[in-house]
């Protein structure tokens, strides 16, 4: 089967938050900051969930799942447009 990369699909999980010192403004380039003064920041992890790919003369979509394997065709290779709305049987008209 062949398939046109169409997305890169990843989810940010939330993993909590972090208390650090606070240091900004002048205080910061004049190592004058109060002692104490802290704010907390959110924590995410970026998790990669696949490749969203789309079947060449067909409007189905297919989520390749990490750890799938896949097989790169080399050249002759068919090049479709990024922006493509129609058809990959019919030549796209943009305007």
């Amino acid at each position: 089967m062949e398939v046109i990369p169409r997305v890169v699909v990843k989810e940010f999980k939330y993993s909590g938050v972090e208390k650090i010192p606070c240091k900004a403004g002048l205080d910061l380039f004049m190592h004058t900051y109060p002692k104490g003064e802290y704010t907390h920041i959110e924590l995410y992890k970026l998790v990669f969930r696949g490749l969203l790919v789309q079947e060449a003369n067909s409007s189905s979509l297919l989520l390749l799942e990490p750890g799938t394997r896949i097989k790169v065709k080399c050249h002759p290779w068919k090049t479709y447009c990024k922006w493509h709305n129609g058809p990959l049987d019919r030549e796209d008209n943009p305007l």
